[in-house]
């Protein structure tokens, strides 16, 4: 299949498309799945529009660097409960072309089901939307990104907005020194190729940052890779979290009961406390304490890799590289200054996540037509279960039985990303339990993001068990915490307001 081609529909030569019964405005894995969610409840046949600015399905897949791989097991990384059209191993992790092989096979099973008109290409003026009637619904303008492509309008009676975490595109860092090559993951190749020899300097520990040098050390082990790692970040044990094979029936531990254990010792105040014990047992990183985490996972055999390869691990942010008499030198936030040699490779690795244009906090809106997917209000530090589990509130009528936590965790992640972490880890063991008594079984069954359903049927049983026969403590402690959270900082951190 040619990765080019796939998933790209040209737009209807109408400047109106009329009377969709939904429009969903983005289509990457939180749009795909608040479609999928769809399919539950809107007759087959329907009318969908789904609109995006990239020129097929996938979001931020589309736009990120090509080394990029999961990190959990990829049978998790889907939509609703579709399978992936293979039989490799679930430990695997996909590259960049195999997920976006996958999404677009979802969206294809998904056509079976409605009259989709697929407008890649388009960017969608939702604060411009406005009433028709009733009956009717929403009017979306759509703007071409493509000048030679009419702009068009939707009109549709339901509106799901899922953006995701508006991943920006990382840009190379603006740095004084013209003696060195500023990159990003995404144009490192050609750089590494221009010059064979030159040292590169990761600035970033998340994700990006440990992808980016375990993909030099393992393809290019005599180049010298250092990494300006700031505060650090530690990563979930992806041996513990997602062992192998038969190891799943005694080793590790789900994440449900994870966050569990982590949620009931943090009380809404004890940030350093309950954090360190979770770094502590849980999570693996480079050598230091870590500082840092975003919910990633990384093998320890990947963490060795990086830490036997690397030339060196600088715990300092980077302001800025200058020229001096002796040459190029790194400038850190602290003052510090450090030579490095003419021609280093700088590559920014910084975070993208939460700094995005999320979209407005309002959850529904225009009448109960709108709803609103992100993360300045979010259901789950994953946008892709929030609009899972949101969608499926918003159509049903048993939403107001679910008194889940949205947080802002936009404005939260800004103030301290200590409470940021310690609130998303207790809202992600807190929802679930309180969707329990709005949705069905069936909604829980078909949620194929679950990543606790690596483990054999018994170890979910015996864990779902013991959940639910201390349902009612486990969520007035979750609230009691979040609540605290919501007081100390000011920021949305409470019950969905679905009026």
């Amino acid at each position: 299949m040619d990765d080019q081609s796939v998933g790209i529909v040209q737009a209807p030569t109408a400047t109106r498309i009329e009377s969709c019964d939904l429009c969903v405005v983005g289509a990457g894995l939180a749009g795909l799945n608040a479609l999928w969610v769809a399919t539950d409840y809107l007759p087959e046949g329907s009318k969908v529009a789904l609109i995006d600015r990239h020129p097929r399905c996938g979001g931020m897949w589309t736009e990120t660097y090509d080394f990029v791989r999961l990190h959990q097991p990829h049978p998790y990384f889907t939509v609703g409960d579709i399978p992936w059209d293979w039989n490799k191993p679930p430990e695997y992790l996909a590259t960049k072309p195999e997920i976006l092989r996958h999404l677009e096979y979802c969206l294809s099973v998904i056509r079976k089901k409605f009259s989709l008109v697929e407008l890649f290409g388009y960017d969608a003026d939702i604060e411009a939307n406005s009433d028709i009637n009733p009956r009717q619904g929403l009017r979306i303008p759509c703007s071409a990104l493509d000048p030679d492509r009419p702009n068009l309008t939707v009109e549709a009676r339901r509106v799901i907005v899922a953006r995701g975490n508006e991943v920006p595109i990382a840009t190379p860092l603006n740095l004084t020194s013209a003696a060195v090559t500023s990159a990003t993951p995404v144009d490192l190749q050609s750089h590494l190729q221009r010059d064979p020899s030159a040292p590169v300097f990761v600035i970033g520990s998340g994700k990006t940052g440990m992808d980016t040098a375990h993909q030099i050390i393992v393809s290019d082990p005599e180049r010298p890779v250092s990494i300006v790692g700031g505060r650090g970040t530690v990563f979930f044990d992806r041996n513990w979290v997602a062992p192998a094979g038969l190891e799943r029936w005694w080793k590790g531990k789900l994440t449900l009961k994870i966050f569990g254990d982590v949620a009931m010792r943090f009380d809404g105040t004890n940030y350093d406390e309950a954090f360190a014990y979770c770094r502590g047992k849980y999570t693996i990183g480079l050598d230091g304490s870590g500082e840092h985490c975003f919910f990633g996972y990384l093998s320890r055999q990947e963490c060795k890799t990086v830490e036997d390869g690397m030339a060196g691990k600088i715990d300092q942010y980077l302001d800025d590289v200058i020229d001096t008499d002796e040459g190029p030198a790194l400038v850190f936030r602290s003052g510090a200054m450090m030579p490095v040699p003419p021609g280093s490779i700088i590559v920014n690795c910084t975070g993208f996540l939460l700094r995005g244009d999320s979209p407005p906090i309002d959850r529904v809106s225009t009448g109960g037509a709108m709803l609103t997917i992100s993360s300045r209000g979010s259901l789950h530090f994953l946008s892709s279960v929030s609009a899972y589990f949101l969608t499926h509130l918003f159509f049903s009528e048993r939403r107001v039985n679910a008194p889940v936590y949205a947080i802002d965790t936009d404005a939260l992640f800004e103030l301290d990303r200590r409470a940021w972490f310690m609130a998303a880890i207790t809202q992600a063991f807190m929802n679930p339990l309180v969707l329990l008594n709005a949705l069905s079984m069936r909604t829980f069954d078909r949620c194929g993001l679950n990543t606790d359903r690596l483990f054999p049927l018994p170890r979910i049983v015996a864990t779902l068990a013991e959940v639910q026969l201390n349902r009612r403590h486990y969520v007035e402690h979750c609230r009691q915490s979040l609540d605290r959270i919501a007081q100390t900082y000011g920021v949305r951190c409470g019950e969905i307001d679905w009026s």
